[in-house]
């Protein structure tokens, strides 16, 4: 029975650590805004929002890279436990593919230039990522995203399977090249049966300029003797510390095919001794340490800035409240005439900024369009001479008109194609020209807060200029791209024009090239204002945005200056100002002690989440995924059928049977004398199901049915009224309890047998996989299938797998209040939409079974 639930997935309670440092950031940033909101700082409150927001967009993008066939889709198979990606002798992938959590398994298909996204049969998958079905990635997918419950991707992975690089298809190495920016960390595979080859080097190289983190796997080791292995890993070891300029590096060495099959097999023993159990376990201890640092350490630092802002506008208005009102018009005349010269500044260098980087734009155009026109001369040429070849014994103008006519069909054709692909080569150059030219402009940003220090004659700068103005990014939506095109254009006829094409063939030729080439150029003209117009206008939108941000941090400033609040000399205000300094310095405290611990983790492992005065136990149960939709189960009786629901299998089949069983009583109650008879003399249903059994009968079928047991009840009341006894104990033997009630019998026989048929299937190594993918039990029925003598390891599985649950539960149900809160609505999934009320089922059942125990009266 114990091999049946051996875990062969890596320990994942470092993840779970994360998780909950999340949820105890996302409460903080919620007692934040509430004092911004109290505070009417609207700036910082949609900060505050934007941060949770990122807490709830959570992704970390793990890419595997490598050249072709080194077993790139066989290793993301054996992490995940499942041949879920194509995998073969030839080159195989040809566009993204990304494996992501979801409650259920399907195949999204993302084009590009669109953002309609299809979902498609999850075994249709090689349609559209292998070459031999989307060679070159012809059908311009952009990513395929395969969704599965798999617990290694649940808390926000993104695994991504890349085509491979050094193959002869050359579109395939671009599509993973571009990937490279979008990559928080990197798998790195080669192969020992050919190690580290000249086009893996360079691709590395290019690795290294992108990616901090690159975890470096030698495959297929099985392959080797154990002298021969360690010499190619010394010899993979030495050229990857030499690209990488490290003092040294760590190999895994793996077996990725025998992994996957050793995973499926459940063979916990032959997985370690792949090599890729260990490999797993290295990324799950990096996706909680090395990436919570980043992330949170980021988010954290970003909260306690906003903290300081408001704590420092609270100070200065407190201080404000204590000087004379001349005192505050001399400060606010002397601090208006220092951010004067700051403006005056600030616009001489934008205006300075922006004609920089307009020339630069119009020389990289005009040098992209000259090398697109380039090629395009030469097909001139050929169209030239075909068609004087064609209408040969025609005057020479007619063919100069037509051809002209033709071409410039052509040329107008092809100008939105020639403009879309200047403009792609040249805004990278030309947003990270802007980029660098638009951080100058922070220097002035943070002169604001110092002259303010400066006027108020304060020790310390006041502000600290938030992370918001860190970065300036150049505007990338804007007016689209639309050279203007020719309605017609101006031609000279030849000398020769009456003569034939053939007999002045060769002037004739050089004529219509003279000639075309200034279409050609006019092309140039108008593909270089289109691109300059669209650059102008991103750059215009992006010093809009830097000029309402100056004005912002102006604002700040001028606002605490004078006393935001203006009854701040009123002591309810100046308690009010008090308390509100109190409340965000607690949090500041509780965020700065959560940042340390944070980064202290990332060495030497300690719970990141016991911050107080917020405790909650971090432990690692079995990790178990929600349940997939099941595909259909002709079997609607058996176990594994029962255990696809998202309820409680055990309930459900009560429900059922209640369902059934009131059916039937109310047709018999209602035509039957003799079921109405014996209805009576047992006393009817308990109070649930007189009411359950309400909702199934009509008003007709209960007063048919009702009538004998009301009349019943009736004679009896009427004979304790003549007795001297307890007539409290004996109406309240009237109401039906649950031990005798026969509604309530009958389930409890139905819940029996069910639980019965639970404990036989778990026993088994079907059952209990089946019961390993599901939702398993509420609390009542656990408990009872418990009561049933099962084996001591069968016991502890089920309640592991219980807590398993109810811990992703409860994750879900933050994630969902999480995103509500940030406004991020559209990313809930079906897990977290319905968490809570899965969370409702596990504790107290489905909602019509809460009935009394047998011995309750």
């Amino acid at each position: 029975m114990s091999d049946n639930h051996k875990e062969v997935s890596p320990d994942l309670s470092q993840i779970e650590a994360y998780a909950k440092a999340k949820e105890v950031i996302a409460r903080d940033l919620h007692f934040v805004r509430e004092v911004l909101q109290e505070r009417k700082s609207e700036r910082r409150d949609a900060a505050c929002r934007d941060l949770m927001a990122k807490l709830a967009e959570d992704h970390f993008t793990l890419a595997v890279l490598g050249q072709f066939k080194r077993g790139k889709s066989s290793l993301m198979n054996a992490i995940i436990g499942r041949p879920l990606l194509p995998t073969g002798v030839l080159p195989l992938t040809s566009a993204i593919t990304v494996l992501r959590f979801g409650s259920r398994e399907r195949l999204l298909i993302e084009h590009e230039r669109s953002s309609v996204v299809s979902e498609v049969p999850l075994s249709s998958l090689s349609e559209y990522v292998t070459e031999k079905s989307n060679p070159g990635n012809r059908k311009s997918i952009s990513r395929a995203i395969i969704e599965t419950p798999s617990p290694f991707l649940r808390r926000g992975l993104e695994f991504v399977d890349t085509p491979g690089v050094g193959s002869a298809i050359e579109a395939n190495t671009a599509i993973t090249q571009s990937f490279l920016p979008k990559c928080d960390a990197v798998v790195f595979i080669t192969g020992v049966d050919s190690p580290l080859s000249s086009n893996e080097a360079e691709f590395l190289a290019q690795i290294r300029e992108h990616v901090r983190k690159v975890f470096f796997i030698a495959n297929k080791t099985d392959l080797l003797g154990d002298g021969e292995r360690e010499e190619v890993l010394r010899f993979i070891s030495r050229n990857i510390q030499s690209i990488m300029d490290s003092k040294s590096v760590r190999i895994f060495p793996l077996s990725c095919q025998d992994g996957l099959n050793a995973k499926v097999e459940g063979d916990m023993d032959r997985y370690a001794r792949s090599g890729v159990k260990s490999f797993e376990e290295t990324l799950s201890g990096f996706l909680s340490t090395e990436r919570m640092s980043v992330f949170l350490v980021s988010i954290l630092d970003r909260t306690i800035r906003l903290i300081d802002e408001e704590i420092c506008e609270i100070d200065i208005e407190a201080r404000a409240a204590s000087l004379s009102k001349g005192e505050v018009r001399e400060i606010r005349t002397e601090l208006q005439k220092r951010l004067e010269q700051i403006r005056s500044s600030r616009e001489h260098e934008i205006c300075s900024m922006r004609e920089r980087l307009l020339s630069l734009a119009e020389r990289l155009a005009r040098r992209e369009i000259s090398a697109i026109l380039q090629n395009e001369q030469e097909t001139l040429r050929a169209d030239i001479l075909e068609a004087i070849r064609r209408q040969r014994w025609s005057l020479s103008y007619r063919v100069v008109r037509g051809l002209a006519r033709e071409q410039l069909k052509h040329r107008n054709a092809d100008l939105d194609r020639w403009a879309a692909e200047v403009w792609e080569n040249l805004w990278p150059v030309f947003k990270e020209s802007a980029q660098r030219e638009l951080q100058m402009l922070l220097a002035q940003f943070r002169e604001i807060p110092r002259i303010a220090a400066e006027v108020l004659k304060l020790e310390t700068t006041p502000f600290v200029v938030s992370e918001e103005f860190g970065e300036i990014e150049v505007a990338s939506n804007s007016r689209a791209l639309n050279p203007r095109k020719q309605e017609r254009q101006q031609i000279s006829l030849p000398a020769f024009s009456l003569f034939p094409a053939l007999v002045v063939r060769r002037s004739l030729a050089r004529h219509c090239e003279r000639e075309l080439q200034r279409t050609l150029e006019t092309a140039k003209v108008a593909i270089c204002d289109a691109i300059i117009a669209v650059a102008e206008d991103r750059l215009d939108n992006t010093i809009s945005r830097v000029e309402k941000m100056a004005r912002s941090v102006e604002e700040r400033v001028e606002s605490a200056v004078a006393g935001r609040a203006a009854s701040s000399s009123d002591s309810s205000a100046g308690e009010s100002l008090a308390k509100q300094c109190d409340r965000l310095t607690e949090l500041r405290t509780r965020s700065v002690a959560l940042r340390d611990r944070l980064m202290e983790s990332q060495s030497s492992g300690v719970d990141v989440t016991a911050v107080p005065p917020i405790s909650f136990e971090v432990e690692a149960p079995t990790e178990t995924g929600p349940a997939p939709e099941p595909a259909p189960v002709r079997d609607t009786g058996g176990v594994s059928f029962d255990l696809t629901t998202r309820g409680c299998p055990a309930c459900n089949r009560v429900h059922k049977a209640m369902f059934d069983f009131f059916s039937h009583l109310q047709y018999e109650l209602s035509g039957s004398e003799a079921s109405q008879s014996n209805f009576a003399a047992e006393g009817g249903l308990c109070r649930l199901h007189t009411w359950q059994l309400e909702e199934v009968a009509s008003p007709q079928g209960l007063s048919h049915g009702y009538p004998q047991l009301v009349s019943s009840i009736s004679r009896k009341l009427a004979r304790l009224a003549a007795d001297d006894g307890n007539p409290a104990k004996s109406v309240l033997s009237l109401v039906q309890n649950s031990a005798q009630c026969p509604a309530c019998e009958y389930l409890r026989t139905t819940e029996a047998k069910c639980l019965e048929r639970f404990a036989k299937s778990i026993q088994t190594p079907q059952g209990a996989d089946t019961y390993a993918r599901s939702q398993g039990l509420c609390l009542r029925h656990l408990a009872l299938l418990l009561e049933l003598g099962l084996p001591e390891d069968t016991n502890r599985y089920l309640l592991n797998h219980a807590s398993a649950v109810l811990n992703a539960t409860a994750e879900d149900m933050q994630s969902y209040a999480l995103k509500h809160d940030a406004l991020r609505r559209e990313l809930h999934n079906q897990d977290e939409e319905d968490a809570y009320k899965r969370a409702l089922i596990r504790l107290a059942g489905a909602r019509y079974l809460a009935a009394p125990d047998a011995g309750e009266e």
